[in-house]
């Protein structure tokens, strides 16, 4: 990323629809601490829920924290309460 000059929201907004493709990505980063500044509607867009999100460390304080995801968003990515 950095000598590419992409930034962690780049390639998701890459990855849009690949589900698949956007969890290699997060797979690349470090775990559970990737998603600083990425907002929630990038994560839904590329197909991301609950399940591949705790697969990379992310946990439901971590993905609040990082992309500021609101009670919506966060049904939508699988969070259930």
């Amino acid at each position: 990323m950095r000598i590419l000059g992409v930034t962690t929201e780049e390639l998701l907004r890459l990855c849009a629809g690949f589900p698949t493709e956007a969890l290699h990505v997060l797979k690349q980063l470090p775990q559970g601490a990737g998603l600083h500044g990425v907002p929630a509607s990038v994560v839904l867009d590329c197909g991301l829920r609950v399940g591949s999100l705790k697969q990379c460390g992310y946990t439901l304080q971590a993905v609040l924290d990082q992309t500021k995801a609101n009670p919506t968003e966060l049904a939508k990515l699988g969070y259930t309460f």
